[in-house]
């Protein structure tokens, strides 16, 4: 018996020593998911100021990111001839739909791709573009996390780096990954933040990470206090995350969720010329039977918040209208139009 709890304890005695150690350590001499612990522990935060990606970002230097820059980016320039790895991971995205070569389609891995950032803030649906765009491109793409849910789901680049040079485009959240990469061709996916932060409550309260993606938790806890403490702290790094990419980020092209959501099809056909892929029209013709993917999160038309938050709300959509008038992009959709 006793055999049996050693492996245990030991764990339970480990985990023990770490914490004592990141509890007593200088915060510079710290790396980021220990201080992340720390400042937990320490400061009394809350759960979900915990990051909700956390241990699973990417530690590869900034120096290899360099890859991905595409020099050749005026408009005139034509298509980049894409290679891929027949030889290798393919997966099959329709095989039941036998209608044309729709059942015969799959996604890749790239050979030398110079690629590209797909920003958003958690929770705007950016594993649902990344899933239009490998169905629309027949490549891969990956992220700067590891996400094991996602290559359950069929997302097989999750894993691979940026240099790789293996993928089309690299998922991406916050401003430490922006500052790396804003000099490589960048897609940011801005979406309501009044929707965002319901879903992002959601994921970050739900036990089941299996289910984080696609469910929600009782519309009950939007009416708790914490709810409101979440929003207070979100909003802020919603606004400061679009604005850095709406400025700093040399070339970037705005998607706006609810014009992908209206126009899935016309949205990925702007976001691959930009990236200067050649959209195949019989990849196009499929997916528009095929759109929602399957990890397409619930769409549900909740509103818990404070008029106090619909102000701030204004003010922080104001904001960032103003920014993308500056850059020459179209201003943000009438979110009134939408339910959810």
């Amino acid at each position: 018996m006793a055999r049996r709890r050693f492996p245990k304890f030991f764990v339970f005695f480990a985990l023990l020593i770490w914490t004592v150690k990141i509890l007593h350590s200088k915060k510079d001499k710290l790396t980021p998911l220990d201080q992340r612990v720390q400042e937990v522990v320490l400061e009394g935060k809350k759960a979900w100021e915990f990051e909700d990606y956390l241990g699973e970002e990417d530690a590869e230097e900034a120096s290899d990111y360099g890859r991905g820059r595409d020099e050749d980016r005026s408009p005139e320039a034509s298509y980049r001839d894409v290679k891929l790895n027949e030889n290798g991971t393919a997966r099959v995205l329709w095989p039941d739909d036998e209608e044309g070569n729709c059942s015969r389609m799959d996604v890749r891995f790239a050979v030398g791709m110079t690629s590209s950032i797909l920003h958003s803030f958690p929770r705007s649906g950016n594993t649902w573009v990344r899933y239009l765009l490998e169905a629309a491109s027949g490549v891969f793409t990956s992220s700067v996390y590891s996400d094991r849910t996602l290559v359950a789901a069929g997302y097989l680049g999750e894993r691979h780096k940026l240099g790789w040079g293996t993928t089309l485009a690299t998922k991406s959240h916050f401003i430490k990954h922006l500052q790396k990469y804003k000099n490589i061709p960048t897609v940011t996916i801005i979406r309501n933040p009044a929707r965002v932060f319901v879903s992002l409550w959601s994921y970050v309260n739900l036990k089941d990470r299996r289910r984080r993606h696609v469910e929600s938790v009782a519309e009950s806890s939007l009416r708790t206090q914490e709810f409101h403490d979440f929003i207070q702290s979100k909003l802020r790094k919603w606004l400061d995350t679009t604005l850095f990419s709406l400025t700093q980020c040399r070339d970037v092209l705005p998607v706006f969720y609810e014009s992908v959501r209206e126009d899935p099809i016309g949205e990925t056909r702007r976001i691959l010329e930009f990236l200067k892929v050649k959209p195949q029209e019989d990849r196009l013709s499929c997916m528009a039977r095929h759109v929602s993917g399957n990890v397409k999160g619930a769409q549900k038309s909740l509103d818990p918040y404070t008029e106090e938050e619909k102000e701030l709300f204004l003010q922080a959509l104001k904001k960032v209208n103003e920014t993308l008038v500056q850059r020459g992009f179209p201003t943000l959709p009438d979110y009134s139009k939408y339910n959810s």
